[in-house]
């Protein structure tokens, strides 16, 4: 994931405000979520998170969205 991708910095402002940690795999999904301008699946998630090189396994992007949700 480019680290200087406006999407990217945006997600890691945004994390930073809350009481959670700030992981590379909430940040870069959160980003993914920022770009998308449409709704996305959990599978469309993960292959984009694999195109920009974020090894996240499936359970991970489970807690992840559940995280964020609950924020």
């Amino acid at each position: 994931m480019n680290q200087q991708n406006p999407a990217y910095l945006t997600a890691a402002h945004l994390l930073k405000q809350t009481a959670g940690r700030s992981t590379q795999a909430r940040t870069a999904v959160l980003a993914i979520l920022l770009e998308a301008t449409a709704a996305l699946s959990h599978q469309e998630i993960e292959q984009l998170a694999q195109q920009q090189g974020l090894a996240v396994d499936r359970v991970t992007l489970y807690r992840v969205l559940d995280w964020l949700v609950e924020q």
